[in-house]
């Protein structure tokens, strides 16, 4: 009985593609050619599986994501650039006093009643940018990473309540022809 010679042949594809086994069995005949799937390895498939649940969710995660650039924006400023919390600064001051100077001394009622409805806001966004300025010229340290957990799962909350509570519309019944 003669030796078989084997050798292992990459065929190119797209995707790391098969791996071909090319049997020579001898006695002149043609090579056999075996071509075997590439199987991926549990834990890439996992990783692929939570990607692409992620990637479809995307919009459900917003404000997580807005939090963690928010994070690593003041990370990386705070070592390049620490007197960015000056100009960072100076909007948490100026724009709660021209909200208050708009929401109580402004002549229409309408403005000032528009004015009033913002505060939450005005609050939210005053907030955002007091913790950057502190993060960006002390560093995102311990109490200001804890500031920055509670306030990411804080928004996220309240964004997937709202979202749970806000009706999806149905498509127009010309859309809904078309497909």
């Amino acid at each position: 009985m003669s030796k078989v010679r084997m050798s292992k042949a990459r065929i190119p594809s797209q995707r790391g593609g098969p791996a071909a086994h090319v049997l020579d069995l001898g006695d002149g005949s043609a090579p056999v050619v075996l071509v075997m799937p590439h199987r991926r390895s549990l834990a890439s498939r996992l990783a692929l599986a939570a990607a692409r649940e992620l990637w479809e969710r995307r919009f459900a995660w917003a404000p997580l994501w807005a939090g963690v650039g928010l994070f690593v924006a003041a990370a990386v400023l705070s070592l390049v650039l620490p007197g960015a919390a000056l100009a960072l600064a100076l909007p948490v001051l100026l724009m709660p006093a021209g909200w208050a100077l708009i929401a109580y001394r402004h002549p229409r009622w309408s403005v000032r009643r528009t004015a009033r409805d913002q505060f939450p806001s005005i609050a939210i966004a005053a907030g955002v940018l007091a913790w950057s300025a502190a993060a960006t010229w002390f560093g995102p340290g311990r109490v200001l990473t804890v500031l920055w957990a509670v306030g990411t799962v804080a928004a996220q909350a309240a964004w997937s309540y709202r979202r749970s509570k806000t009706p999806i519309p149905a498509p127009a019944a010309d859309q809904t022809a078309q497909n």
